[in-house]
C-alpha cells in the first residue's frame, strides 16, 4: 500500500471552508406560495427542539441581525380565549401562558437569544413569543398558514372578538364559549448569539445557543491578527487557535461562524508565507550562489571556497566544491560533480555523466536525498524524512503511517499529525481531513483521491 516511514510537513494547504453568507443569508429558508411538502421539510428550521419555518429575514450575516420565526404547528396545549373579559390580546390567556413559557417554562433557557418585540397595536412592549395578527397571517404564503389558530386581537369595534385564521385562509371572530384553538407564535431571534448549522444527528438546520466551547474558540481566533499582519511571531498564537478548533466536535466544529473559522485559515496561509520568507532570507546567499550555479549546470567554486582553503580539516565520503572524497580523505575520483535542473527538478551529474539515483548524498556539507528518477527530494516527506524546499535534509522531523478501524493518518515522532491539510509523501500527495484521517474515494479541491489515498 502506502511505506509505513514518513514525515510531518510545515506547510499546510487549508481545505475550503464552509460558504460565507452575506446580508439576506436566510431568505433561501422562507416558504413561498406553491412550495410542496418535500420543500417545506427542507426549508423547515429547528429551534429548542420545536419546528419553524422562517417567515422574515433581517440578518446581515450568519451571525448578525435577526429572523423571524413561526412555529411549525401550535406550541404546547390548545388553549381558550378569555372572552368573558377582553377581546384584546393584551392580558388574554394566550398572551399570558406565551409569556410564561419565557420566564418559566420550556422556552426559559433560550429566551436569552430571543428578541423582544414590541406589538404597537395590542400595546405590548418585550414580548419573546407572540401572535401574529390578522393581517401578519393573512400575508403568509398558503402553503404555511394551515388552519384554526389564533390570531392576537386588538380591542374596539372592528375587533371585538378574538380572531382564528380558518384554513381558507380567511379569519372570523369567536365569541363567548369559544373552542380552544391551537397556540401557533412567533419570535424574534438575536443571530449573535445562536449558531445555525446543519444538526449531524438528523440532518435538521438547527438553531442553537452557542456552547461555550465555540464561544471561547470564536474569541480566540478574533483576537488573531489579520493575515497582513501576520508574522512567524504569530505562530504560538495562531497554533494555540487551530488546536483549540480542533478539540472541537465535529457538531461544535459546525457552529462556529464560517468568516471567523476563515480568519484562522487566512492566518494560517499568512503564517506559512512567512515562514518562507524568513527561510529565504537566512539563507539568501547560500541560494543566490547555488542557483547562480546551477543555471550554468555546475556547481561553482565560490560555495564551499573556505572549506577548501581548510588545510586541517578533513572530508569523508562526501562532496566538497564537485570534488569527491574518499571515506579516508582522499582523492581518487576524476569526476566533477554539478548541479542541473528542468521542469521537472534538480540533480546532480557528474563530468562521467554519472548521476546518483535511490541514494543519499552529501554535498557541501548538507544531506540530500535522490529519488529512484535521480531527481532530488525536495518540499516533500520520502522514506520517512522531511525535506526543505531546497532540497536540503532537516533532521528535526520523521513521520509514519499509523491505522486503526476507523482509517489511516500519519504521525510525527513528537505527537503531531497533519489535519484539513495536503503532503506529498514519496512522491505521492495525500489529503488529511479535519479529523486527520486520510481521506480515501472521494474528490477534495476537484482532485479525485483513490481508495488507496493516492491523488490522481
Amino acid at each position: 500500500m502506502i511505506a509505513i516511514g514518513m514525515v510531518l510537513s510545515m506547510v499546510m494547504i487549508v481545505s475550503p471552508i464552509k460558504k460565507v453568507y452575506a446580508a439576506g443569508a436566510y431568505s433561501s429558508y422562507i416558504p413561498k406560495d406553491g412550495d410542496d411538502d418535500s420543500t417545506l421539510d427542507s426549508k423547515a428550521v429547528v429551534f429548542n427542539g420545536t419546528s419553524w419555518y422562517i417567515i422574515e429575514d433581517n440578518s446581515t450575516a450568519t451571525n448578525a441581525g435577526t429572523v423571524t420565526l413561526l412555529a411549525w404547528s401550535k406550541i404546547g396545549d390548545d388553549c381558550l380565549w378569555d372572552l368573558d373579559y377582553r377581546e384584546s390580546y393584551s392580558g388574554s390567556t394566550v398572551e399570558t401562558r406565551l409569556m410564561d413559557l419565557t420566564s418559566t417554562g420550556s422556552f426559559k433557557s433560550v429566551s436569552s437569544a430571543i428578541v423582544g418585540t414590541e406589538l404597537a397595536d395590542v400595546g405590548v412592549t418585550g414580548a419573546k413569543l407572540w401572535l401574529l395578527s390578522e393581517e401578519e397571517a393573512k400575508a403568509l404564503p398558503s402553503s404555511i398558514r394551515g388552519s384554526d389558530w389564533w390570531t392576537r386581537t386588538t380591542s374596539g369595534d372592528n375587533t371585538r372578538y378574538a380572531r382564528v385564521m380558518n384554513s381558507d385562509g380567511t379569519t372570523s371572530g369567536v365569541g363567548k364559549g369559544a373552542w380552544t384553538k391551537h397556540v401557533r407564535p412567533a419570535c424574534k431571534l438575536d443571530l449573535s448569539k445562536v449558531a445555525f448549522y446543519t444538526n449531524p444527528k438528523n440532518n435538521k438546520k438547527t438553531f442553537v445557543l452557542k456552547p461555550e466551547e465555540v464561544k471561547a474558540v470564536e474569541t480566540q481566533i478574533s483576537a488573531l491578527k489579520s493575515a497582513d499582519k501576520i508574522t512567524t511571531a504569530d505562530k504560538d498564537a495562531i497554533e494555540a487557535a487551530r488546536k483549540a478548533y480542533d478539540s472541537l466536535t465535529d457538531e461544535q466544529k459546525a457552529m462556529v461562524d464560517a468568516t471567523i473559522y476563515k480568519k484562522l485559515t487566512d492566518a494560517e496561509t499568512a503564517l506559512e508565507e512567512a515562514g518562507k520568507e524568513k527561510k529565504d532570507d537566512k539563507k539568501e546567499d547560500k541560494k543566490d550562489d547555488k542557483n547562480d550555479d546551477k543555471k550554468d549546470g555546475s556547481k561553482g567554486n565560490d560555495k564551499k571556497s573556505s572549506d577548501t582553503g581548510d588545510k586541517g580539516k578533513k572530508y569523508s565520503n562526501e562532496w566538497v566544491d564537485g570534488k569527491w572524497y574518499n571515506a579516508d580523505g582522499t582523492q581518487t575520483y576524476n569526476g566533477t560533480l554539478g548541479w542541473k535542473g528542468s521542469a521537472t527538478g534538480w540533480w546532480v551529474e557528474d563530468s562521467d555523466g554519472w548521476y546518483p539515483t535511490s541514494s543519499w548524498q552529501k554535498i557541501d556539507g548538507v544531506w540530500y536525498y535522490f529519488k529512484p528518477d535521480g531527481y532530488m527530494a525536495a518540499n516533500e516527506y520520502y522514506n520517512g524524512y522531511w525535506f526543505n524546499a531546497d532540497g536540503s535534509w532537516d533532521d528535526q522531523y520523521f513521520l509514519s503511517w499509523k491505522s486503526d478501524a476507523t482509517g489511516w493518518w500519519v504521525e510525527d515522532i513528537s505527537g503531531w499529525w497533519p489535519q484539513s491539510s495536503w503532503l506529498q509523501i514519496d512522491g505521492y500527495w495525500y489529503y488529511f481531513e479535519g479529523t486527520g484521517y486520510m481521506a480515501t474515494s472521494k474528490y477534495v479541491d476537484g482532485w479525485w483521491i483513490s481508495s488507496d489515498g493516492v491523488c490522481y
